[in-house]
This record gives structure tokens, sequence and C-alpha cells, in this order.
């Protein structure tokens, strides 16, 4: 189906340019196959809609069915074209599925936007990556099988190997990966990222009776929500009816082995479950802070998110996370629950100072935006395919 799709689209652009159409447009070819995942999902949503505003492109989109639902969940998109794929990114045949698009294509360049690349460099055609970050190879106890982190190393090891150019989100994502990989040749760009275009639906009203703190559910040893856990158990001698809610599916597993260590904390901890777009901005806006407490992010949008509703941020001092906040948040030390309860204490206990803090949040959250996200990357295009 791929196949016949990718032939049509060749013939419909030199219809365009006989008709004097599309001569100086760049035509894209983009990986959007995880458009429908969480993290890299946000990434691809907003960059591919923003690059479809403009009329200097045209853009082909490597989609599942999922993926396509995703781009369009806001409205339908212009200046592009769909290519339905039927393999797992990560699995050898998606791999084989994406070279085939790539070489079929007349597009000027692939723009992977995640580590899953074509196998090898295709007849020195120009291939971008995106690399978020390096997780499991910075912080092992998030991948502990040493077989799959060896697969996922060797996975990064070959998009780095195909890539003509690589964007990273952060600067710290970029020294990462001058660390870890020293030997690549890649030239490596600094492209951040942006709050996710919520649109304009009213506020929901989130379901709790109680002042909150909000913070991420990821479980995965890098968030470090134990330090959140621990600085609950202080809160809850000056404010007891405050609460921590974790957006996200409730991790049965993990509360029954903080339990016994985090009794108190246990009380007032709560897992949101899904949430849609409308639900979590009216969270996000309702919260007394946000809270990530992470030690190793490549970017970190939900600060970013929280800071767009003019909320408190409080994040930990480590990884880009200090890069993307500057000093619109309060920044601590990742490990010190003292730290972070003192944090907390100050945006709780002194209104104006945290209506001073959010208004800093809101005006930091204003410096990012995905057409500027869409500009910078276009501009990288050019630059590449005129060297």
């Amino acid at each position: 189906m791929s196949k016949v799709r990718l032939r049509d689209l060749k013939a419909a652009n030199v219809l365009e340019v006989m008709m004097g159409k599309s001569v100086n447009k760049l035509h894209i070819l983009v990986d959007a196959r995880m458009a429908d995942w969480s993290g890299v999902g946000r990434y691809s949503v907003g960059l591919i809609r923003a690059l479809c505003k403009r009329d200097d492109l045209k853009v082909t989109a490597l989609v599942s069915q999922g993926a396509r639902e995703a781009l369009e969940a806001k409205g339908s998109l212009r200046n592009i074209d769909y290519v339905e794929m039927r393999e797992h990114p990560f699995i050898p045949a998606g791999t084989r599925e994406i070279s085939a698009a790539y070489k079929e294509s007349d597009a000027d360049l692939l723009h992977c936007l995640q580590y899953c690349t074509p196998a090898q460099a295709l007849a020195n055609r120009p291939i971008v990556v995106t690399l978020h970050d390096l997780i499991p190879i910075v912080v092992t106890s998030t991948m502990p099988n040493p077989l799959k982190r060896q697969i996922y190393t060797a996975k990064n090891r070959r998009a780095l190997h195909v890539a003509s150019q690589v964007i990273a989100p952060s600067q710290a994502t970029a020294t990462d990966i001058g660390k870890y990989f020293p030997r690549s040749d890649a030239p490596v760009s600094v492209i951040p990222e942006a709050a996710d275009d919520f649109g304009t639906h009213p506020l929901a009203v989130p379901n709790s009776n109680s002042p909150y703190l909000l913070s991420m559910g990821n479980t995965r040893p890098h968030k470090n929500l134990e330090v959140l856990l621990e600085m609950m158990e202080k809160v809850q001698v000056d404010y007891p009816e405050l609460q921590l809610l974790l957006v996200g599916k409730r991790d049965d597993r993990w509360l029954h082995r903080q339990q016994e260590k985090y009794s108190k904390a246990m009380k007032c901890v709560h897992f949101t479950g899904f949430l849609s777009d409308e639900e979590l901005r009216g969270y996000y806006a309702h919260s007394q802070a946000f809270l990530c407490s992470s030690y190793y992010e490549g970017f970190g949008l939900p600060p970013l998110e929280a800071a767009a509703f003019g909320v408190p941020v409080v994040i930990a001092r480590a990884a880009s996370l200090p890069e993307v906040m500057e000093d619109a948040s309060l920044t601590v030390d990742p490990h010190d629950s003292d730290a972070w309860f003192s944090a907390v204490k100050c945006i709780l206990d002194d209104k104006k100072y945290a209506q001073t803090l959010a208004e800093k949040a809101r005006v930091q959250s204003l410096k990012f935006s995905w057409s500027q996200v869409a500009d910078s990357t276009v501009d990288l295009y050019r630059k590449m395919l005129q060297s």
C-alpha cells in the first residue's frame, strides 16, 4: 500500500512542477510513526503541525493509523501527505520499511523524530535525526536489562552514523551525545522544544476537593518521585489537607514498595489516571505548584506546560531543567527533601511571592513556541542542504 501511495506522490510532484507550483518548496519526509506515543508524540505533533502551516514546505508524513489521528486531533492539516506504515518502528521490519520509504520518495531529506532510522546511509541522501535524551545510557537503572541497553545504545550509535545532522532539544542533551558517543562526526544543533498547544477549550475542573501539588506520575527511577514522598511526610504536619497528585495511571507495584517507608505520605498521594488534554489543562491551572523532581530530562516539557498556565514551578537542579526554566522557577537539590519542603512552604505561605513566581514562569513559557521550533528546524534543513 505504501509503495503505491509514494509513487502517486511522485507523480503529483511532477505535475505540480509542470503547472508552475511548488518549484521552491522544500519537500520533507518525516517519520511520524510515534505521534500517538507519550513524550516523542508531543514533539512529533507540535513540530509537524507547525511545519504544515508554512507555505515553503511540503511534508510527507510516515504514519500509523493512530499517529495520523494524533496529528489531526486538533484539526486537519494542509501541505501534508500521508504514507501508511505497517511495522513497529523498533523492530527490523520497521527499519526496512522506513529505508524503503525514503528510497522511493523524491523528498529532499528525511527527518527521523527519534533514534529509529534507516539501517544505513542511502546514497548520501540527507537524514536529520532528533535525539531527545540518552536516559537509559546515563541512568542505567531505567533500563536494567544489559541486552536491551546494548540494543538501545546500538540504535543511537547507528542514528548518529547515518545522520547528516542531529538535533538535540537542550545543550545538556547535546553534551551527553558528545560524552557518550565521542567518535560521532554528525554535527549537533540545539533546538529547544515548546509547551504543547492545548487549544482554547475551557479549563476542566479537577476531580479533587482539596488543594494539591501536581507532578507527573512516571515512576521510572530517574523521575525521582521518592524525594517528593519524603517531602510529603513533612508537609502533612503543617498542611494536612494538601495532596500530591501524580498525573498518569496508578502504579500499584510502586505504591506497595513505598508504603512502609512513607506511610504518612501514602494517605495524601494519588494518581489521577489517564487525563485528556482538556483535563490536564485544568489540573495544571488549579494546582498550588508544579513539581519536577527528575534528575535527568532531555528537555522536560511538563514544567514548561505548567508555566504556561501561570503556575509556580519547582524543579530539580539537574540536567536540562535549569536550562529550560532559567530563573523562572525555584530550583533545588534533587535529593534534598528538606529543600523541596522549604520551596513548597515558601509558595504556600507567601501568596504574593507565589504570584510573582507564577508570572515569571508564564513569561518564561512565552519564549518557546512550536512556530519558533519549526523556523529553526527549517533554517537547519536549508543550511544543511546548501553545504
